[in-house]
């Protein structure tokens, strides 16, 4: 029954249609996995799925999903949009960071191997 994290469009695919059906068991998990900090657990629940990334669909393309994420954010915090929309911003800001950290790592060996 465990489908967190959702690493793959398939899969939120899935959750969408399993949402429509019997939300209950699926709306019980997310908000065991966002009753800490939403803003920052928010990524396991639909991994890299959000309006910035380029070639994926953004996640209000999946209705279900986004309707039971807004109601499990709005159970603890005021403001679901608001947490939604930061949550989004912290992924693109640790993806672009991941992202440079390895191409720096990467001119740097670069640069190494240069001088060997």
């Amino acid at each position: 029954m465990s489908i967190f994290p959702i690493k793959s469009e398939e899969k939120l695919r899935e959750l969408d249609n399993l949402l429509a059906k019997h939300a209950d068991p699926y709306i019980r998990q997310m908000k065991n996995l966002l009753i800490v900090n939403a803003e920052r657990n928010l990524h396991k629940i639909p991994k890299y799925y959000n309006e910035f990334q380029c070639g994926k669909k953004g996640l209000r393309h999946y209705s279900n999903v986004l309707s039971a994420i807004i109601e499990v954010i709005s159970a603890y915090n005021e403001s679901p949009d608001k947490t939604l929309s930061s949550a989004f911003q912290r992924q693109k800001k640790k993806y672009f960071k991941q992202n440079s950290r390895s191409q720096l790592k990467i001119k740097q060996n670069d640069e190494n191997n240069e001088q060997l």
